[in-house]
């Protein structure tokens, strides 16, 4: 069993909840095992005018429990998500809030929701696959995954123990 779950990549067909909710049903002790997940980067949140932040937090807490996740891949494929994303980061740049949760300076605005990986101790490479020339036109996204692959934790979150993830852009 362990071999099984450390060795393949699960990706999940669907959006951050469904990624939480899949890990969440399974036993801990088949979890714990896990070393590779992809899913999408989005939520119903954002089509509620909220953003990822809540649903990411809860998928973060599941990704704790494991032994050593090797890579979280974030899939923004969808170029209707990636507008809302935009759209979002867009009003919020410009000093309109858009989200229901208070967006704090060091993190990032298209991305947001990403800050919540901090937490997450063992993790080796945080993989966002999508049109990276569209999505890190902020200068607040590019300088937040930079500080994220130097370990540094810019929202707090975690404890600062020197560990730096990879961070891996993959253009569409």
């Amino acid at each position: 069993m362990p071999f099984f779950y450390s060795s393949t990549f699960f990706a999940v067909s669907g959006n951050i909840a469904k990624a939480s909710n899949w890990l969440y049903a399974m036993s801990h002790e088949r979890r714990k095992y896990i070393r590779r997940l992809s899913f999408h980067f989005w939520s119903k949140a954002l089509s509620e005018c909220f953003s990822n932040q809540g649903n990411m937090e809860h998928l973060a807490k599941q990704l704790t429990y494991m032994d050593q996740i090797d890579v979280v891949e974030l899939l923004i494929t969808d170029t209707r998500t990636e507008d809302e994303l935009l759209d979002f980061a867009d009003a919020e740049s410009q000093g309109i809030p858009q989200y229901a949760v208070s967006r704090r300076p060091c993190e990032p605005l298209v991305l947001f929701g990403v800050e919540q990986l901090e937490a997450v101790p063992n993790l080796g490479c945080l993989r966002i696959v999508g049109r990276i020339d569209r999505l890190l036109v902020y200068t607040e996204d590019k300088e937040y995954l930079k500080a994220f692959a130097e370990g540094r934790k810019r929202a707090g979150l975690g404890k600062e123990s020197g560990h730096r993830p990879v961070v891996e852009l993959v253009q569409l």
